[in-house]
């Protein structure tokens, strides 16, 4: 029924990841190739150069792989913040009591991106400012970030409509 997946689309996030990135693989390059050492045992170099270049390569990786995924299907809503979650975190919409599309301000009312806990309550998101307020019946208080916030919220009400 409803179906958004997120990643990480930041340009202030991205570039010193890409720049670090480059700046190990440069010092990887430097040793294999041109035999520059960085100590003066061969073994300390091997294990250096094999911790660099996880390093340059694996967290720009992994930025890329954290992705967001929203569904709505069988009248529920589930979260899966991949790589964090092994199983999507499943909320049943009968348990919402109401769903508002609003704008927010991640870093003051949730302290940045992720699965955060804030002043506001529990948010999960990934980039932007904009998304779905979920007051539950038992008064918890969760946020989804979408970038299609408007048409997740009319979907959510509209199934709340039909229970």
């Amino acid at each position: 029924m409803y179906q958004e997946y997120q990643t990480i689309r930041s340009w202030w996030v991205r570039i010193p990841i890409l720049i670090s990135s480059f700046f190990c693989i440069y010092i990887c390059l430097q040793q294999i190739l041109f035999k520059q050492s960085l100590t003066d045992n061969t073994i300390a170099d091997i294990f250096v150069v094999v911790i660099i270049f996880i390093i340059g390569i694996g967290i720009p990786a992994f930025v890329h792989m954290v992705r967001l995924e929203t569904k709505i299907e069988n009248k529920k809503l589930t979260i899966k913040f991949w790589p964090f979650h092994f199983k999507p975190v499943i909320f049943r919409i009968i348990d919402i009591k109401k769903a508002e599309a609003i704008t927010y301000n991640a870093i003051k009312d949730y302290g940045g991106w992720g699965i955060r806990y804030g002043v506001k309550g529990k948010a999960y998101n990934l980039n932007g400012n904009k998304g779905v307020l979920l007051t539950f019946k038992d008064n918890q208080i969760i946020l989804i970030g979408s970038q299609n916030h408007n048409k997740l919220c009319s979907t959510i009400t509209k199934i709340m409509k039909t229970l």
